[in-house]
């Protein structure tokens, strides 16, 4: 399962993996929680959710206009 808001996709913290694999709904605790499907670490949904809004903020932000040289 890949996790994706406005074409931003969640990625794993250890391996850079975007693919997760839920993890079987034992109690409300882990209905969350998912794992790298690739390297099998364990992964939040609220963490994943919350580096995708990080990376969308980042994407968001202008580049910073180059300054305007001063004559010597």
């Amino acid at each position: 399962m890949r996790l994706s808001v406005a074409g931003i996709f969640a990625k794993c913290p250890a391996c850079e993996g975007d693919d997760f694999d839920p993890v079987i709904k034992v109690s409300s605790e882990t209905r969350n929680a998912f794992v790298c499907a690739a390297c099998r670490k364990p992964a939040h949904y609220d963490e994943l959710m919350r580096q995708i809004g990080k990376e969308a903020q980042r994407r968001a932000r202008p580049a910073a206009a180059p300054r305007p040289s001063t004559p010597a």
